[in-house]
């Protein structure tokens, strides 16, 4: 029987014991010890975990130690499955409103230290090299974000997030780590039923629609890429006013955005997707004004 296991047998009659057991191995350093306390984590929390605030606390901790350190790999992928299968176990309770057994302060704390190890996932786990990784960063975002969209006092904190992370477009010259984060946070999104606020949208657009037509910055072709997928994202996210802003750089009197809004536009156009499917007259029509305007010469 795997020590793991035993732990598991153990904590049905000697609870105390096991916590102990757990923090001596969290602290301890190496591999082994970490994904010894993930996978125990894991299968107590299929037991019984999500009705003892104590274990809650303890698995938080946990995966905010691992998180702290671990960048790719195997113990990488666990602690994500662990993430999400704690917030399956936690947010029923979070979101049963007065029939949660828990006390409120115990709830508002929860959410604070989720919206910290949230920070920290995308800031420590947006440069993974890996496939699987990514996948696995990916569905623990959105696992994070689907709760604390839940909650208004955290609301808030996640829209900033998606400010922060394009603030630093405006600081680094070498912006590919800036949009890779801005990606993953927007593919989270794409999954979880909740609308962003119109300014926050505005700006996230504009600073990436940015980027892609400044001609001071030299991108490579993976950046620029990059940087349209996130324009296709977010068309997917808020159709109407993706498409919107970029009607609105058709008139402008940058070539270099007018041509990047064309660009977009008939990706738009050419894609798959219902909601542009539906936008599509839409956009044909500002492409008709386009090519209409004596002004501008398109080839």
């Amino acid at each position: 029987m795997a020590a793991s296991d035993v732990l598991v047998a153990l904590a049905r009659t000697h609870f105390s014991l096991v916590m102990a057991e757990l923090q001596g191995h969290l602290k301890a350093v190496g591999e082994m010890s970490k994904e010894f306390v993930l996978l125990t984590l894991s299968k107590l929390f299929t037991s019984y975990a999500p009705q003892c605030i104590s274990f809650v606390w303890l698995t938080l901790a946990g995966l905010r130690s691992v998180v702290g350190w671990v960048r790719g790999g195997r113990i990488l992928r666990i602690a994500c499955a662990v993430v999400k299968q704690w917030l399956e176990g936690v947010k029923v309770h979070l979101c049963s409103g007065k029939q949660c057994p828990w006390p409120a302060m115990e709830i508002q704390q929860i959410y604070q230290n989720l919206s910290q190890l949230f920070c920290t996932v995308l800031r420590n786990w947006q440069d993974c090299k890996e496939e699987k990784d990514k996948q696995a960063v990916l569905g623990a975002v959105a696992a994070m974000m689907a709760v604390l969209l839940q909650e208004e006092l955290c609301r808030e904190h996640v829209w900033e997030q998606l400010l922060w992370l394009v603030h630093p477009y405006q600081e680094v010259q070498d912006t590919c780590r800036v949009t890779k984060s801005l990606s993953i946070f927007l593919e989270a999104l794409e999954g979880v039923p909740s609308v962003i606020p119109k300014d926050k949208f505005l700006a996230i657009t504009s600073a990436v629609f940015y980027q892609l037509t400044d001609d001071t910055k030299e991108h490579s072709e993976a950046d620029r890429a990059e940087l349209t997928h996130c324009i296709l994202l977010q068309a997917r996210i808020c159709p109407e006013e993706t498409v919107q802003f970029l009607q609105s750089q058709l008139g402008a009197d940058r070539e270099a955005g007018c041509v990047a809004a064309l660009g977009l536009l008939a990706a738009l156009a050419r894609s798959d997707e219902p909601t542009m499917t539906e936008k599509l007259p839409q956009v044909v029509e500002a492409v008709q004004c386009l090519c209409s305007d004596p002004r501008i010469q398109v080839s």
